[in-house]
């Protein structure tokens, strides 16, 4: 039996709960020989860098998975929550939700109602609590809700309650906790006799912001957190907290889902109960047995450890990324990290999008109306492009060929290629809601161990925007020279640009011993055109001259826009016959213009030009000028006419 793709959508890998769950499902899917695709983000306050770490969901193209794992519950954002059950939901393929029942989809939850209420009882009955501040997840958490729910209907049982200005709504990180204190010290709310905190992060910010403005914990107030992690059970006081078996969740996550796969009857919605772990942090000595000192003590120490490796190779890392002008330099610079990261395999997609359009040396402008305008900003790749470049490949401890791939493929060869029991992490590469690309990494615990992960990421799309900035203003800077030495309406070179190379073509034929061969060219009736037709009308004839010169002149010689409607050329070697001929050739491109375009009034010119020998020592402005004295005479010939 071949080996499943099962997609799994989860937000937030580096925080306890997620990181167990995680586990939980890929313990279990590798027992079987399935593979994982786990499309991880990390949200902030800010919209528009979310907006970025949410585009990772689309990336998944849910037809080629045989199932799918939605932790929508660590993905605070409603709309795209919405469109990824919508995309489930018409993919047809068998899915199971975690802690958010849904009509259609298979859940499995946590039972966050009976243990709240559970907390609420013992503090109110035994510990005499009434006035409650809650430290509340974000408001898009259905899981939050529902506990925050359950806390005040438990309070609204004593009559008590908990106002809302004495609910503040973070998002599960320590810090929330401090700015949670901040925010009920400004409304002179500080004084509570119970912090309850929907998690075990929030909570620990909490008691040591509240000891910085004197307040002990729990001989001034109680505080309650909500996961059971490692430090909060082992910090003194011991937080009171609320165990979860999220490995056990994980697990069953996937045993239902296979059982969806094999055509079982079950039910489509599984409670799981949670358990109140009750600690010193609410004055209740001795419940519990504590972790063993040495073991907390081994755990911080290799923490910290860790934590210096990390963080010296972060700075490594954001070091180099300052310096990178190229898309190659950033190769280099990152390929050096990979084997860090110690994964069987691991690939930098870019979007080609992005390659071609952000991070190319622009040549020559010329002829492109949009590049003499600097106020055009340059479009924002927001999504991921129908192809993807992998620049960087490293599999079985070597880096491999880049190549290309399809949208929804994911790795090179597809999501079937990938190692049969692996898991690969799929983060995308981001600034702010430009997307660049993603990273994909198979069995590699660092996206789980911590936040480095995160930041290195943030370090990898902090490189590519800096390429991307470095690239464009050399494209700028190229954009603004050619402001200055081409025309903005025709794009062919103003005196300036004429003049910069013209004393170097003069060398040039000087050297090769050839005649410099001036044409001078004067456009007819354009004010006529101008007045009976328009001015924009005069700008198109403008242009169609400029064009019929540029094409019938050889690469190499200069061609300038001298005035409103004069141009002149400069070339080398031509004689009196073969200068006669090549301004024949300018006139009959001139007639095909106008019989092509139906013309009322026609686009013709009077031409004239000087054949002087290379060794002259008049200016090239003076032969000029002689040349404009031979288009005059023409120009007379034609009114005697």
């Amino acid at each position: 039996m071949s080996a499943k793709n099962i997609a799994v959508f989860m937000g937030g890998l580096q925080f306890d709960s997620q990181r167990k769950i995680f586990e939980g499902i890929n313990a279990a899917a590798k027992e079987d020989g399935n593979r994982l695709y786990f499309f991880a983000c990390d949200l902030s306050s800010a919209e528009k860098f979310n907006k970025g770490e949410l585009n990772i969901f689309s990336l998944a193209e849910l037809e080629k998975f045989d199932g799918a794992v939605f932790y929508s519950e660590t993905i605070y954002d409603d709309e795209t929550r919405e469109k990824i059950v919508a995309r489930i939901k018409k993919s047809g393929i068998p899915c199971v939700s975690i802690n958010d029942p849904d009509p259609g989809i298979l859940n499995i939850s946590d039972d966050n109602w009976d243990v709240m209420q559970h907390i609420v009882d013992r503090l109110v009955i035994e510990k005499g609590v009434e006035v409650v501040n809650y430290v509340a997840g974000p408001q898009s958490s259905k899981d939050d809700t529902a506990r925050r729910t359950s806390c005040r209907e438990a309070l609204e049982k004593y009559g008590l309650g908990i106002p809302n200005e004495r609910m503040y709504f973070g998002d599960f990180q320590s810090i929330s906790g401090r700015k949670a204190v901040e925010y009920f010290r400004e409304r002179h709310l500080l004084k509570a006799d119970a912090y309850i905190c929907s998690n075990d992060l929030m909570a620990l910010g909490v008691y040591y912001a509240l000891l910085e403005e004197g307040i002990n914990a729990p001989e001034d107030v109680y505080i309650t957190g909500f996961d059971n992690i490692f430090i909060a059970r082992s910090h003194t006081p011991r937080i009171t907290t609320v165990e979860r078996n999220e490995r056990f969740q994980g697990r069953r996550a996937y045993e239902m889902l296979m059982a969806a796969f094999n055509g079982e009857s079950q039910d489509n919605n599984v409670f799981l109960p949670c358990h109140v772990k009750w600690g010193s942090s609410c004055g209740i000595e001795n419940a519990g047995r504590e972790e063993a000192s040495d073991m907390a003590l081994n755990h911080f120490v290799r923490m910290k450890l860790r934590s210096d490796r990390y963080t010296a190779m972060l700075g490594d890392l954001t070091a180099e990324m300052t310096s990178v002008g190229s898309l190659g330099e950033y190769i280099d610079v990152v390929k050096n990290y990979i084997a860090l990261l110690a994964p069987d395999e691991c690939y930098l997609c870019l979007n080609e999008e992005f390659i071609e359009n952000d991070l190319a040396i622009r040549e020559s402008t010329r002829g492109d109306a949009e590049s003499f305008d600097l106020s055009a900003e340059d479009a924002v790749v927001k999504d991921y492009s129908e192809r993807i470049s992998i620049v960087i490949a490293y599999r079985d401890g070597a880096f491999r060929r880049g190549t290309e791939v399809a949208k929804g493929e994911l790795i090179p060869g597809g999501i079937d290629s990938g190692m049969e029991g692996a898991y690969y992490v799929i983060s995308p590469l981001h600034y702010l809601d430009r997307c660049f690309g993603y990273v994909a990494i198979c069995n590699s615990k660092i996206p789980l161990e911590s936040n480095f992960y995160h930041m290195f990421l943030m370090a990898l799309s902090s490189g590519l925007e800096n390429v991307r900035d470095t690239i464009q203003k050399q494209n700028m800077i190229k954009r603004l020279n050619e402001m200055w030495v081409y025309d903005a309406l025709t794009h062919v070179y103003n005196r300036a640009g004429f003049l910069k190379y013209a004393d170097r073509y003069v060398d040039i034929a000087r050297l090769a011993h050839q005649k410099l061969f001036f044409m001078f060219l004067d456009m007819d009736h354009l004010k006529k055109v101008n007045d009976e037709q328009g001015h924009d009308m005069g700008d198109r004839m403008i242009k169609a001259m400029a064009d019929i010169l540029d094409k019938n002149k050889r690469p190499d010689e200069l061609l300038m826009r001298y005035g409103g409607d004069e141009f002149v050329i400069l070339a080398r070697g031509y004689s009196e016959e073969t200068g006669k001929e090549y301004v024949e050739r300018i006139h009959e491109a001139m007639r095909a213009y106008s019989e092509e375009n139906k013309l009322v009034i026609p686009l013709e010119a009077s031409i004239g030009y000087y054949i002087v020998d290379s060794t002259i020592s008049e200016p090239v402005s003076t032969i000029i000028k002689l040349a404009d004295k031979e288009m005059y005479e023409a120009k007379k010939g034609k009114r005697r006419s």
